[in-house]
């Protein structure tokens, strides 16, 4: 009901209603020194004096009785669903706990050991291939295939120098069967042990030989090159 007046920039303004005048309020078009009348007031109020014009309570008179009482009610039922949530999750919380710790107490020691144990060994494996990835890696190494034959791992730019004693006058063949792309160039070379050549394959291939007959009794270099692209597995045969 359209029954309330108020004064702004020195002017009154209404009829409106007690929402609307609320409106006014709280979107900033009423001010607290700003003056509100309605019929059966002695005189003008201060809008700021007026009681639930500026705040979110209602005015006296127009308060609902039955809403305390419901909010009451709302806020000890929410109380009541709040500590039945605390006392679940404490019930909650403490059933895991306990059966972590009754697992954890009542493992058998032959498992304890056999856990141990696993884990020693599954160390021991990483490490043996470790060693294998190094002893790879490193390039050049050489495995015995007998007295006068070997294996050789070598990766791109990587060559193997092994020593042999040779007789005056003694015919030797040396081959170097690979174990690699096609494309992958292996190189021969024998030399004296003071450097001086003898023999070399240097040809485009994986796989190379030389025949010489050693011009003296001296220590003989056999050096194999790998020069890529790909890595090489070489077998070398000294006869």
């Amino acid at each position: 009901m359209a029954e309330w007046y108020y004064t702004t920039n020195n002017q009154q303004m209404g009829p409106v209603s007690w929402d609307e005048l609320r409106q006014l309020a709280s979107t900033g078009l009423l001010h607290p020194n700003d003056m509100v009348w309605k019929e059966g007031m002695i005189d003008w109020l201060k809008a700021g004096k007026k009681d639930g014009l500026f705040s979110a309570s209602p005015a006296r008179g127009d308060v609902d009785e039955s809403l305390p009482r419901r909010r009451s009610r709302e806020r000890d039922r929410g109380d009541r669903d709040r500590r039945d949530r605390d006392d679940y999750d404490d019930d909650y919380d403490d059933r895991p706990r306990r059966r972590r710790r009754a697992a954890s107490e009542g493992m058998p020691l032959g498992a304890k050991v056999a856990i141990i144990g696993g884990s020693i060994a599954v160390g021991l494996v990483i490490l043996i291939v470790v060693i294998i990835l190094v002893v790879r890696g490193s390039g050049g190494g050489a495995a015995p295939l007998g007295p006068n034959a070997y294996r050789v791992t070598l990766f791109r730019g990587q060559e193997n120098i092994r020593l042999f004693r040779f007789n005056a006058g003694q015919p030797v063949r040396v081959t170097v069967t690979s174990q690699a792309d096609f494309r992958t160039d292996v190189d021969l070379f024998v030399e004296r042990g003071n450097g001086f050549p003898i023999r070399s394959d240097t040809r485009i291939s994986k796989d190379c030989f030389v025949n010489f007959v050693a011009p003296a009794t001296d220590t003989y270099r056999i050096r194999v090159r790998n020069l890529g692209p790909g890595v090489t597995t070489s077998d070398v045969n000294i006869q």
